[in-house]
């Protein structure tokens, strides 16, 4: 039975967007493509986190020692621009060019309802509103755990300087999350059953 044709399954959450658009090739149910940002070197920095403790790496590992990691050949462990590379399918060993960045954004503003995680709770409204999803017994505890998530983020604080290095390096990133940020607001008024934070 194909997945989408079954009607059983009315969310398929991947970072293959090729893959997952395949399978609604020359089928009579489409999708909507749904997500939410979060800023590139927010998501980087929790990265970098997870990685000290997954990888029992040196607790005064510099964060421009772990980018220094990244994929050259395709060996690194550390990736730039992650949904830039998504978007458009790019391997992550490959250099982005600037047109790559624009069929990026032109997919993010044309096929992309937009939310973000630093409005979470819009968001998944957002979302509730416009897929008509009942949200409401779910919100408590999707709100619980990621405010817990969060939490250990704000107990290492990240510097200035360690900040401007990761929009550095996630460039392609933080110009989508930028777009990103102008079309949550566009969403958030046309879908949203309310639009207060």
């Amino acid at each position: 039975m194909a997945v989408v044709e079954s009607e059983v399954v009315h969310v398929i959450s991947t970072p293959f967007l090729a893959e997952a658009s395949a399978l609604f090739r020359n089928r009579r149910r489409t999708g909507r493509i749904f997500t939410l940002l979060q800023n590139p070197v927010d998501q980087a920095y929790a990265n970098f986190l997870e990685y000290k403790t997954q990888q029992q790496a040196p607790d005064d590992i510099t964060i421009s020692e772990y980018t220094a990691q990244n994929n050259q050949g395709g060996n690194g462990i550390v990736v730039s621009n992650p949904l830039t590379r998504a978007l458009i399918n790019a391997t992550s060993d490959e250099l982005l060019d600037y047109d790559q960045v624009l069929i990026a954004k032109r997919m993010l503003l044309e096929q992309i309802l937009v939310g973000l995680v630093e409005q979470l709770d819009v968001s998944v409204h957002m979302f509730g509103s416009y897929f008509g999803w009942d949200i409401q017994k779910h919100d408590a505890a999707c709100l619980s755990n990621f405010e817990a998530t969060a939490a250990t983020q704000n107990d290492h604080p990240l510097t200035e300087s360690d900040r401007r290095h990761l929009a550095n390096f996630h460039s392609a990133d933080m110009e989508l999350y930028e777009l990103g940020k102008t079309m949550f607001e566009h969403h958030r008024g046309r879908y949203s059953s309310t639009s207060s934070t």
